[in-house]
């Protein structure tokens, strides 16, 4: 069998090039930094950069077509409205193609939480989540403390609420 120059040329770019196109792609792990810029959300707002410094914050992954996001986002809406005096930041990215459906779905569930489309800069953040509902909780000093996919017992979401309280974030 006769390999011929031009067949691995083509495949050593092709490995080059999905390696290379899967840098600052990949899902933080616990620990990673993570500086969020501003983000625009989908009521035309802007999430400040300078919003997100020195706050816990709470980014969660859904979808509209995501039976467990349904369930899910109505805690999020929870612990939204009850975030509101504390230091938590909560942020919300859809992966839905269309924003006017997502705009949709948020007004039928009467949902007013913060709401991002996945984007490029969002994508060199958190990669493209393959499992939805997926959520990730940075400290206040901008790392990593989990990434939790699926769904949450509502209990166990609830409890997020003392994230910013290191030492009774899950206790009864």
């Amino acid at each position: 069998m006769t390999v011929r120059p031009l067949a691995i040329a083509y495949v050593c770019v092709m490995v080059v090039g999905l390696a290379i196109s899967g840098q600052g792609h990949a899902q933080p792990s616990i620990g990673d930094p993570i500086t969020l810029p501003d983000i625009p959300l989908i009521n035309g707002k802007t999430q400040t950069a300078e919003s997100f410094q020195g706050k816990a914050i709470l980014v969660h992954y859904w979808a509209t077509w995501c039976p467990f996001c349904l369930k899910q986002n109505a805690n999020v809406q929870t612990l939204y409205e009850q975030s509101q005096e504390t230091d938590i930041k909560i942020l919300t990215v859809s992966t839905d193609d269309s924003a006017a459906e997502v705009t949709s779905y948020l007004e039928e569930h009467d949902y007013d939480f913060p709401v991002a489309m996945q984007s490029p800069e969002l994508e060199a953040l958190f990669g493209h989540p393959t499992t939805v509902p997926m959520l990730f909780t940075i400290t206040e000093d901008g790392n990593i403390a989990e990434v939790i996919p699926g769904l949450m017992a509502k209990k166990d979401f609830m409890k997020l609420i003392n994230l910013t309280n290191k030492d009774s974030q899950y206790d009864e």
